[in-house]
């Protein structure tokens, strides 16, 4: 197997790091706002009114802290393939 490819891993793992928390942080402000969004109605007065929004954010966060997390288990498999393709024979 030819490990000369390690480059591909390390920029697909940051790649994918990068963009999954980046998302993420995005998809939880667009979660907390339409929470904050929701409790200006007049008719709002409970949990009911916040608990969509929260339940987005929520959802987006751990959707991508799983995919932040393969990221950099990319990146790592990366790391290692430019180890052992460098390393002296």
């Amino acid at each position: 197997m030819n490990n000369a490819n390690y480059k591909k891993w390390l920029y697909s793992g940051v790649a994918i790091f990068i963009v999954s928390n980046v998302a993420g942080l995005v998809g939880l402000a667009a979660g907390i706002y339409s929470s904050f969004d929701a409790m200006r109605a007049p008719e709002s007065a409970g949990i009911d009114a916040v608990g969509d929004g929260i339940g987005s954010a929520l959802f987006f966060t751990f959707f991508f802290l799983i995919t932040g997390f393969v990221g950099f288990l990319i990146f790592i498999l990366g790391i290692l393939k430019m180890r052992r393709f460098k390393s002296p024979k």
